[in-house]
């Protein structure tokens, strides 16, 4: 009975409790599922993007290969893709060799003018300030980073011209912090060693035709006849097709070396564009991811069409001729089309409302729809035109962007 009792006096403030804590969890529900903590927002922003434009480019240029009327031991004097001057010498030739040994020895000459001209290189003038000695260390460890990143690209040729800018920064580290003498005598050793290995008379090879920049043999590739301005004339796309699958030619005699001796060099790219969205005679900047991300200004001489062919040809030329540049005869390249300036968008942000594109924003604590002009789409954004003399009903710059919210709609309040 007295469980009874308690049972008929306890119920009705059992049920009032539960009846509160339904309101009190009923309430929490809406409050927590109507706020705006479900929203991802941000401020809308302006961007500059540019169109760009890859593809395989292939050098054209005037260039005279050097050859030599038998196998030689070839010592350089000149520095490969620096320009000479007319009647100055550009390398050594000693004969009278066989071809074993011949190899052999050029092998041994051409690691020690690589050592020696990393040492000469690695040897400040009297008076370098000691404090120059971090900078140093800092160009080698961006030289280490740089080997390993041209390493996953297979870029060996890069490897080596890091490499040596990696010692050097390290050689000139060393230099202002104690080891100027070790490096003067290794230097001095090695200049005895290339003097004793050049002991046989020398035949040397100068240039008698003009100032002109001068390249070693290890850039003589076999195209120099093939890639030539003369073959820019009536080049068609099926032409250029051709061109590139051709074999390299093996010149008369033994090649040594080529001379440049004009200024303007050509870039021709095989690329799917629409040639009416270039304008020839523009200049457009080219970047070169093979040269270290070089940028380059060319003009578009011309684009070359061809009926049944989707592609085009776009033909640059360039009158720039930097030192630190890799001519080689095909790279990558990326050209820079129009700029396209306005607000950035996220792909996540955009919405349909009566066939007009748009977004919503968050503004005093209610989802507004927000209508754009989009100017450029790309990989995962699109450019929204610049608010202007249009109406409130337009995106303008600094509006709460939301990229990310459930069950959106204009007029929504939280």
């Amino acid at each position: 009975m007295k469980r009874m009792d308690f049972l008929r006096r306890s119920l009705p403030r059992f049920v009032a409790s539960l009846g509160i804590l339904a309101i009190l969890v009923y309430t929490l529900y809406h409050v927590f599922s109507g706020s705006s903590g479900g929203l991802i927002t941000t401020p809308v922003q302006e961007i500059t993007d540019r169109e760009i434009l890859g593809g395989e480019a292939y050098l054209f240029r005037d260039e005279v290969i050097l050859t030599a009327a038998a196998p030689a031991l070839i010592h350089p004097l000149a520095e490969s893709g620096t320009k000479v001057a007319k009647d100055l010498p550009l390398l050594e030739l000693r004969f009278g060799y066989d071809a074993q040994k011949l190899t052999e020895l050029q092998r041994d000459l051409d690691l020690l003018n690589r050592r020696i001209r990393i040492l000469e290189q690695s040897i400040l003038p009297s008076g370098s300030a000691l404090s120059q000695a971090e900078s140093y260390r800092a160009d080698a460890a961006a030289a280490s980073l740089g080997i390993q990143q041209a390493m996953e690209k297979g870029d060996w040729t890069a490897v080596d011209e890091l490499e040596e800018r990696m010692l050097v920064a390290l050689n000139r580290y060393a230099y202002l912090t104690g080891e100027a003498e070790s490096l003067k005598a290794s230097l001095s050793s090695l200049l005895e060693v290339r003097s004793s290995l050049l002991s046989a008379l020398a035949t040397t090879v100068t240039n008698t035709t003009s100032s002109g920049y001068f390249y070693d043999r290890s850039c003589v590739d076999g195209y120099e006849a093939l890639f030539s301005s003369k073959a820019l004339a009536g080049l068609t796309v099926s032409g250029f097709d051709r061109l590139t699958s051709e074999e390299p030619s093996s010149p008369e005699g033994f090649p040594i070396g080529k001379m440049v001796y004009s200024y303007r060099w050509f870039l021709v790219v095989k690329a799917n564009v629409d040639p009416s969205l270039l304008d020839v005679g523009d200049r457009y900047t080219v970047t070169f991811p093979e040269s270290s991300g070089k940028k380059l200004s060319m003009t578009l001489d011309r684009t070359v069409t061809e009926e049944g062919s989707d592609s085009c040809l776009l033909i640059l030329s360039s009158d720039d001729v930097p030192s630190d540049f890799r001519f080689l005869r095909s790279q990558s390249i990326q050209i820079s089309l129009d700029a396209c300036s306005g607000y950035y968008i996220p792909d996540s942000a955009l919405v349909e409302k009566n066939g007009q594109t748009g977004v919503y924003i968050f503004e005093e604590s209610t989802v507004r729809f927000r209508r754009i002009n989009v100017l450029y789409r790309g990989d995962g954004y699109c450019i929204a035109e610049e608010k202007t003399d249009q109406g409130e009903d337009y995106l303008a710059l600094h509006d709460i962007l939301i990229t990310a919210g459930k069950n959106l709609y204009d007029g929504k309040v939280y």
